[in-house]
């Protein structure tokens, strides 16, 4: 059994990449093929240090009672199905009874997860490599939203960003949270840009349904710095496409366009996911620093102020929490083998935002956002997610984890810029 459900999803990762890529350039298949290459080397990866190393975890949650109500479903699929949809959505049912957390994401990723191992029967492998899948899916949906806006050169950057970040394949290596809601933001991502667009309008209103609702049920913050992204993206491209005046981002109708889109994604946000609504943002930050104060773990730290409840209160931790997300850990912090790989990556990370600081200059690089309204979309989702994730974690560990969905596009943002502007620029198709 364990043998054709690998062989299927195999197969099933090949199609979708045939697929998705008959109109792509030679180059450009063979780096989207190597990416799920990779995706499947890193869900092995996953699956030897989980075993090896860890020996428990949230994998271990999802895939005990991801088979409980599994179990359930065949014996009277009529009953039990729907109240595995009512369970997903978080809204009151039987089933919670039987749930780890009920009414939360947890509960969303157990139904997932049943709904998996109903299809596929009791395979752990099985089930992180539909992990890894999906993430491939929705890496592939941001490299194929983002493509068109460069040149060839680009392209491969945006590519070696998407598909080979190591932490982004490690972490989305097996069915966790992060390769769900990595999928559900790709395909946000590439439904929005196709809609701005006006491109593959259909499948556009397929997927960025489909993704919303995945990603909010899954991890709801990753959407809040998505719309203020877009907006900001809006208000850049219409200026470029005006007259390519600094004075042309102050169009009143531009900038209401983008407050509109963050105020509204925030109000979806709050309405599917109370505890992310902006006035309770702050408090429930608290809250996750309250909690990791309580937890002890060689790899704990303390950013923010448990205490403070308030917005401006919160605020104040903001720089140093955008610095954690994305510079840590430091070498000095790392004392193990998956801490080891976030550290290679950050020295990256570190050595390429001095190269920027020393050789570009502020100036130059707002000259080069302004001129490519991609990379202002990159940087503020970048800016926000990470000093959500900065504030709200207390952990080495899991900093490195909850910061993957950003990963590519931080790491793309980093390649970009560390040309000189004036090669950034001509690698705009």
């Amino acid at each position: 059994m364990i043998v054709f459900v690998v062989c299927f999803l195999l197969a099933l990762g090949a199609s979708i990449v045939a697929l998705t890529t008959r109109a792509l350039p030679g180059s450009e298949k063979k780096w989207v093929m190597l990416g799920w290459v990779a995706s499947l080397l890193g869900s092995v990866g996953f699956m030897l240090v989980l075993f090896n190393v860890y020996g428990s975890g949230d994998l271990f949650i999802y895939h005990r009672q991801g088979n409980m109500v599994a179990e359930l479903i065949r014996t009277d699929f009529g009953r039990y199905f729907p109240m595995t949809l009512d369970a997903f959505m978080q809204r009151p049912t039987e089933l919670n009874a039987l749930l780890f957390s009920p009414e939360s994401s947890t509960a969303s990723m157990v139904c997932i997860a049943s709904w998996i191992f109903f299809l596929l029967g009791d395979s752990l492998i099985g089930a992180c490599l539909v992990g890894a899948l999906l993430s491939y899916t929705g890496r592939l949906g941001i490299y194929m939203a983002l493509r068109s806006f460069f040149g060839l050169k680009g392209r491969y950057y945006l590519a070696l960003a998407s598909f080979a970040t190591p932490s982004a394949i490690f972490w989305m290596g097996g069915l966790l949270k992060e390769p769900v809601a990595c999928a559900g933001m790709g395909w946000v991502i590439w439904a929005s840009f196709a809609l701005l667009k006006r491109k593959n309008i259909i499948s556009a209103f397929i997927l960025l349904p489909l993704g919303l609702l995945l990603t909010l049920k899954i991890k709801p913050y990753i959407i809040l710095p998505m719309g203020a992204a877009f907006g900001v993206y809006i208000v850049f491209e219409r200026a470029r496409r005006a007259n390519r005046s600094f004075l042309s981002l102050l169009n009143p109708l531009n900038i209401t366009l983008a407050i509109l889109l963050a105020a509204g994604t925030a109000l979806l946000v709050g309405v599917v996911a109370p505890k992310m609504a902006i006035e309770n943002l702050a408090e429930e930050t608290a809250r996750l620093q309250s909690y990791g104060g309580r937890t002890n773990g060689a790899s704990n730290f303390q950013i923010g102020d448990s205490s403070a409840t308030t917005a401006s209160g919160q605020a104040v931790f903001a720089p140093i929490a955008l610095i954690s997300s994305l510079f840590r850990p430091f070498f000095f912090e790392v004392h193990n083998a998956p801490a080891a790989m976030s550290g290679l990556e950050m020295i990256f990370a570190q050595l390429a935002f001095a190269y920027l600081l020393f050789t570009h200059g502020i100036k130059h690089l707002g000259q080069l956002f302004f001129r490519i309204p991609t990379f202002a979309f990159l940087l503020v989702f970048v800016t926000i997610f990470g000093v959500g994730v900065g504030l709200g974690t207390t952990n080495m560990g899991t900093l490195s984890r909850y910061r993957v969905p950003m990963m590519p596009l931080y790491f793309f943002l980093l390649f970009m810029l560390v040309k000189t502007p004036k090669r950034a620029a001509e690698s705009m198709t």
